[in-house]
Order: structure tokens, then C-alpha cells, then sequence
């Protein structure tokens, strides 16, 4: 990210054009029906131009790809990223990473919420393979924030209540 910003302001990408408003800043929106394609970056290395922005990807397949993003572009994503980093802490004012904090209850209960609601049935199981994925690549923190996420899906699915239990 360091690299980014400051080929942003090295390059006046932030005085140019207001974000958005170039022609060339139109992208697809994303298609939830592309999901069972979607693989999971592991590794992101850019270098910067005058002209834009050259990222390299790594995906969980081990495959690799090189994209260049012009200019607005990039200005866009450089834009984008800070903002998103700085709202939810993930870095300090050096641009170094700061550990990861796992998410509160209902943040948790929110995700299961929504896991329902986009997989239904198959939530539990969507969950469960998304734990194992991350237990697979050694990612720790994700196979017990997926471990979670599949235990309220399953308290949410609750249909017959234990002893002395309520049904949610």
C-alpha cells in the first residue's frame, strides 16, 4: 500500500479528476453468479508508473496474474483501498499492517444471517468448506472465524429445541 500511495501522490493521481468521474473508471459490478469461479487472492506485489499501476496476483490455485490499471484508475483503487483500510484499522499511520482482531458476536451472527439467506440449506455446509479451505492454505485465524460463523448458522437453523432450550 505504501507504494501505491505514494506514486498517488507522487503522480497528482488524487488532483486530476474527481474519483468516478472519468470515463475510463467505469467497472463491472460484481455478479453473484460467478461465485463458484472466484478464487482467493494469497498474494498481491504492484509496482507504479506515471501511467498507472502493475499488480500481480497470486491465487489460492497457484495460478498468477498480471494486470495494468491505468491511471484513473488506479486513482480509483489507491482512493478505495485507503479508505477502506483506514475505516476498518488495517494498518497504522506507516502503512504497516496491524494483526488482524476477530470479529465480536454480532458480527459474527450477521454473517451467519446472511450465509442463510444467500446459500440456504447449504449454509452450514458452504461454512464448513470455507473453514476447512482456510485449515487447508494454514490460515488460522479464518478456519476459527469460519468455525464460528458455522456454529450461529447452525443455532439460527435450530428448528427443535434442546432441553430447556428456546427456538430461535
Amino acid at each position: 500500500m505504501n507504494g501505491i500511495n505514494d506514486r498517488a501522490h507522487d503522480m497528482g493521481w488524487r488532483d486530476k479528476i474527481e474519483s468516478g468521474h472519468a470515463p475510463e473508471d467505469k467497472l463491472p459490478l460484481y455478479n453473484w453468479d460467478r461465485t463458484d469461479r472466484v478464487l482467493n487472492i494469497t498474494t498481491l506485489t504492484t509496482g507504479a508508473l506515471p501511467e498507472g499501476i502493475l499488480a500481480h496476483f497470486k491465487d489460492s490455485d497457484g495460478g498468477s496474474t498480471l494486470v495494468f490499471l491505468p491511471r484513473s484508475i488506479a486513482r480509483s483503487v489507491v482512493i478505495g483501498i485507503a479508505g477502506i483500510g483506514d475505516l476498518a484499522k488495517w494498518w497504522n499511520d506507516d502503512f504497516e499492517l496491524l494483526p488482524a482482531e476477530m470479529p465480536d458476536d454480532v458480527t459474527v451472527q450477521r454473517a451467519a444471517d446472511q450465509m442463510i439467506k444467500r446459500f440456504g440449506d447449504s449454509a452450514a455446509s458452504e461454512a464448513a468448506m470455507r473453514s476447512n479451505a482456510a485449515m487447508d492454505v494454514g490460515d488460522m485465524f479464518n478456519h476459527l472465524l469460519w468455525q464460528r460463523v458455522l456454529l450461529a448458522v447452525q443455532e439460527l437453523e435450530r428448528t427443535a429445541p434442546k432441553l430447556r432450550n428456546a427456538i430461535n
